[in-house]
């Protein structure tokens, strides 16, 4: 299995703005290999923090912008995201965000 291809998220955001806007991200990664996915998402804002996103073969996970933000203890924010596949088939593997 193909393994460490990396994928650059530029800006997962979880933040309020003025006159109470709100923006959020949400990830969302398909996995169309045959096996199952583990993906590394670091976030490229110097804390280092890092957590594995498990993605089982043939699915599609949606990851909202909180979510990862909490798993990484980090309290929101925005900051580019790096993926990278650790377990699986990367040239199986995509992902993209939406925002709103």
């Amino acid at each position: 299995h193909k393994r460490g291809t990396r994928q650059l998220v530029p800006a997962l955001v979880d933040t309020d703005g003025q006159y109470g806007a709100r923006f959020e991200s949400e990830l969302l990664v398909a996995n169309l290999a045959g096996v199952p996915a583990a993906i590394e998402a670091a976030f490229l804002d110097g804390s280092g923090s890092s957590c594995s996103l498990d993605v089982p073969a043939g699915a599609v996970r949606a990851f909202s912008s909180a979510s990862l933000f909490s798993a990484l203890g980090l309290p929101g924010g925005a900051a580019p995201l790096r993926l990278r596949v650790t377990v699986g088939d990367a040239s199986r593997v995509a992902a993209r965000t939406e925002s709103s």
